[in-house]
């Protein structure tokens, strides 16, 4: 009868160990050094996007619709993809970019 009872009393010191490893690491995940995601700094601004449909000859409802992020002058195509209903990227563009290669268009 002793084994069963030092058994028992073995498995609890081992679950109460872990459960205070698991708290310890829960407290230092929590309360420390930012995430590698947080500690860098965005240089993304938040977005103001226009959309623009845009008509193709033979292709009834499934024009392209640009997407003009005009806080980060990003420029994204999306076409409908009528088997799966939904909208895939067709194309994307940096404003910035092309104007900085082209500076007098």
């Amino acid at each position: 009868m002793p084994r069963a009872s030092s058994r028992t009393n073995a498995s609890r010191r081992w679950l109460i160990g872990l459960n205070a490893g698991l708290i310890a690491l829960l407290g230092l995940v929590t309360l420390g050094p930012q995430t590698l995601a947080q500690a860098r700094p965005s240089d993304r601004l938040p977005g103001r996007y226009l959309f623009v449909a845009s008509p193709v000859m033979g292709s009834g409802n499934a024009g392209p619709i640009y997407v003009l992020d005009t806080s980060n002058a990003e420029l994204i195509t999306l076409r409908w993809v009528g088997l799966s209903d939904d909208l895939e990227p067709a194309g994307y563009r940096s404003i910035d970019r092309d104007a900085a290669l082209d500076p007098g268009r």
